[in-house]
């Protein structure tokens, strides 16, 4: 029996270079061989020098170079010398800064010494107005009680005349404020007052003249003021022994129950027998009349006072 020879292999076909290394896809014919499957295309050849790149393969090392090192001193030189010009900036900012905080102290402490200088100089300024103003003002009242001491009705008259001329050389006007203003200046001559309290009307009693206590009297004054030793003017005209000063003032509301220092009333020390019994025969209801009068007078002039207030608190 001769011997089994083994069938013969199939040779397999070399791939080309840049063939795809897969095996292709064979299928069964019916004659029962395999063939290879064919695209139809044709295959791009691929360098033989082209190595695979792997995902941990480290990156080669750069090597520097003398360009290298001549690019870093000119950066570094570079960097010096914009931050040698940032600071000499902000230095000669800050020199700026500082001299002008100095100049602008400066010119404040400067101008607060001027404010202060200017204030100093309008207080100084009215200050001294004020002194001149109380100085003429006691001047106007030493001549207003000699002038009443006198009976010199003129003299008073200019006297009054300068107070209502000085309230209109200061603006005063004459509304409700201006003429309580006005009001209140020509009282404080009118019933102004010596060393010892004695009013001007106290004066023109103590010297006789019953003109010069009916002018004062038509303006206001009071009759029952107390002076040195709370004597009144009815007092001392009384004690001076004028009959027509004590009838004038009687005959506006003149007191003469009041009491002076020393307990006596002006009955008591008249020194006339005839101005004694005019005081003694006084009929005392007239006088609280009079009296009456003389408070409705105050009250009009305290209304036209709290008017003026009002006014002014409303502005």
């Amino acid at each position: 029996m001769p011997p089994k020879v083994p069938p013969a292999k199939q040779p397999v076909a070399k791939s080309k270079p840049g063939a795809s290394s897969t095996p292709a896809r064979q299928t069964k014919g019916k004659v029962g061989t395999v063939t290879p499957k064919s695209s139809g295309t044709s295959l791009k050849k691929v360098s033989s020098n082209t190595k695979p790149a792997t995902k941990n393969e480290k990156p080669k090392k750069k090597e520097w170079t003398k360009e290298d090192d001549a690019a870093r001193k000119i950066q570094t030189k570079y960097r010096q010398f914009t931050a040698k010009k940032a600071i000499e900036k902000k230095r000669k900012e800050k020199e700026e800064y500082e001299e002008l905080m100095e100049k602008l102290e400066k010119e404040a402490f400067l101008h607060m010494v001027k404010m202060e200088q200017e204030e100093a100089e309008r207080r100084q300024q009215k200050e001294d107005e004020e002194r001149r103003r109380k100085k003429e003002e006691q001047k106007r009242i030493k001549r207003m009680l000699e002038s009443a001491f006198d009976g010199d009705i003129d003299q008073m008259k200019e006297i009054l005349k300068e107070v209502s001329d000085l309230d209109d050389k200061n603006g005063i006007g004459n509304d409700v404020i201006g003429r309580s203003i006005r009001t209140k200046h020509m009282m404080s001559i009118i019933d102004c007052k010596d060393a010892n309290d004695n009013t001007a009307l106290s004066e023109a009693a103590n010297g006789g003249h019953a003109d010069a206590i009916n002018f004062l009297l038509e303006r206001g004054a009071d009759p029952n003021t107390q002076g040195h030793f709370m004597r009144t003017p009815l007092y001392r005209a009384a004690f001076a022994g004028h009959l027509e000063a004590t009838l004038a003032l009687l005959e506006n509301g003149a007191d003469p129950r009041i009491y002076a220092s020393d307990s006596q009333t002006p009955t008591d020390i008249a020194s006339r027998d005839d101005v004694k019994a005019i005081l003694q025969n006084w009929d005392i209801s007239r006088t609280e009349e009079l009296q009456k009068q003389l408070e409705a007078a105050k009250e009009k002039r305290a209304e036209e006072d709290r008017k003026r207030k009002e006014a002014e608190t409303s502005k």
